[in-house]
This record gives C-alpha cells, sequence and structure tokens, in this order.
C-alpha cells in the first residue's frame, strides 16, 4: 500500500487482498484498475479531493 499528496488530493494504491472496498467507503474514487496483476491479482488506484 502507498499513498501520496498531490496539491489538494490523495492518491492510493493496493491490491485485491488490501480491502478495496474500504477506501470506497472512505470517499476514495476508483480512477483504475490494472488485472491480472502480478498474475491472479488486481492492483487499484484511487484519489481522493481534499476539501
Amino acid at each position: 500500500m502507498s499513498g501520496g499528496l498531490l496539491g489538494k488530493e490523495i492518491k492510493e494504491e493496493n491490491f485485491s487482498f488490501q480491502a478495496p472496498d474500504f477506501y470506497k467507503k472512505m470517499g476514495y474514487k476508483e480512477v483504475f484498475v490494472r488485472e491480472d496483476y502480478p498474475v491472479t491479482g488486481k492492483r487499484y488506484y484511487y484519489v481522493k479531493e481534499l476539501r
């Protein structure tokens, strides 16, 4: 799991075994899913705007 701060938004990326539904519940928007990564899993990319 890694997070970063880009101006007025937070980016987050994680794998399918790292509770992706948690990030959606916390207000993150899923922006991309890399399928079959590294072989059978998925890698999710999220963004959350700061207010």
